[in-house]
């Protein structure tokens, strides 16, 4: 099985970039929703700011649309929205082709409007990657391999 271990990594080094951007200490962390279900957040802090991420490209590597990656994000959309003491929503995507889908649903009406979500690119330092992109290029081959 590829190692994807890179995800937990990159996942880490967004939670310190935005720590140090909004001056909170943030976490991974299971958090209560709306109507009694638990969800585990990417990043929490103590004062209600919750954040999912997500290190996806739009497209898979055959060049389609990622049906699967857009539902689950989707649902951990909605998750994040019912996040029973979050008082500030953030939605990170650290690839461009992701960042761009999710502003047209927007502007279609399709995603939350700002003042629920703040949805935000962060583009990773070229070290980080590169090693994302070996992982994903690893999981693809073992993929096709076994098709």
């Amino acid at each position: 099985m590829a190692d994807t271990s890179i995800q937990v990594t990159v996942e880490a080094w967004i939670r310190d970039q935005l720590a140090a951007e909004l001056g909170n200490d943030l976490e991974k962390k299971t958090v209560d929703l709306d109507w009694g279900g638990k969800f585990e957040v990417d990043a929490w802090s103590d004062d209600g700011v919750a954040v999912c991420i997500s290190t996806s490209r739009y497209k898979t590597a055959n060049g389609n649309s990622g049906s699967g990656k857009i539902n689950k994000l989707y649902k951990d959309l909605l998750f994040l929205l019912k996040i029973t003491k979050a008082q500030k929503r953030y939605f990170v995507v650290t690839e461009k082709d992701m960042y761009e889908y999710f502003v047209r649903r927007r502007e279609e009406g399709r995603f939350p409007p700002e003042s629920e979500v703040h949805l935000l690119f962060i583009d990773l330092p070229h070290s980080l990657r590169v090693k994302l992109e070996q992982s994903r290029k690893a999981a693809s081959d073992e993929l096709d391999k076994n098709k």
